[in-house]
């Protein structure tokens, strides 16, 4: 007797959904195990300000305005929306952390030396301007730096080079995972999972800094750009590792919380 073509349907859809759940078991645990040992810096915003580190956490040191109005619905839990006047949040670095705000670190805890990760998400809202927008970035000078410039590129700094994530038009209100992997001579960026570009011959950026910046106001200097400050980009779950995660780590953390981003 022939089979039902309806059943023959439903249990290729079982089948494929029972692989789709196999994989996401799979990148979950990878995700997982991404525990203290690897994981410096946490900021979730689901306790507002307060980051958490591999051993104790950490207040600002230099707030923003509004923070009540900032923390708004995110991917995983809370979010921070920002770009507009007085968005800015400042953290400390090793070793004036442990002086300067409620930061504690074991030895190896620089967060920016000679080798690391950043992993973010950021959601471009419908108003996006075209103001310079610095998502993160360590100064004294410009070492690492995460940002959408006003021509709409998306793009990394580590040291003395850089690179692309994207070019082109995003579609408002979906989610995007960038990261920046670093170690000497050499970064590389992820959009969503997967490699855009990577950088050669980059150098070692210097590693006595005070201070990293995050989720910065807009910056506008040219006649094109917009003037008037407005809040158009939500972050979610900014992380710092200690070490460059490899492509499959990265991947996980994407497919972590992947809501199908389009371009």
């Amino acid at each position: 007797m022939a089979s039902d073509p309806s059943n023959r349907q439903n249990n290729s859809a079982l089948r494929r959904s029972a692989a789709t759940l196999l994989i996401w078991a799979v990148l979950s645990m990878r995700t997982l195990a991404l525990d203290s040992s690897d994981l410096l810096f946490d900021l979730s915003f689901d306790d507002g300000l307060n980051a958490e580190f591999s051993r104790g956490n950490a207040q600002p040191v230099k707030l923003p305005t509004e923070i009540e109005r900032r923390l708004v619905e995110g991917l995983f839990g809370k979010g921070y929306l920002f770009a507009g006047k007085g968005s800015l949040i400042e953290y400390a670095v090793p070793a004036s952390g442990a002086r300067v705000s409620q930061e504690m670190y074991d030895a190896k805890a620089n967060m920016f030396g000679d080798a690391g990760t950043i992993s973010i998400w950021l959601k471009p809202l419908s108003n996006l301007h075209n103001m310079q927008h610095i998502f993160v970035r360590c100064e004294q000078p410009v070492l690492i730096d995460i940002n959408r410039t006003p021509w709409g590129q998306w793009t990394y700094n580590y040291a003395s080079k850089g690179g692309f994530y994207y070019d082109g038009t995003v579609h408002f209100n979906d989610w995007l995972h960038l990261v920046l992997t670093w170690r000497k001579g050499e970064a590389r960026g992820y959009l969503n999972g997967n490699l855009s570009c990577t950088a050669l011959d980059t150098g070692v950026g210097p590693s006595a800094l005070q201070t990293f910046k995050v989720a910065w106001e807009g910056l506008t200097w040219m006649d094109f750009q917009k003037k008037e400050f407005e809040d158009d980009c939500v972050m979610d779950e900014l992380q710092i590792f200690r070490r460059p995660l490899a492509a499959e780590e990265i991947r996980a953390l994407f497919e972590r919380g992947h809501v199908s981003a389009k371009f």
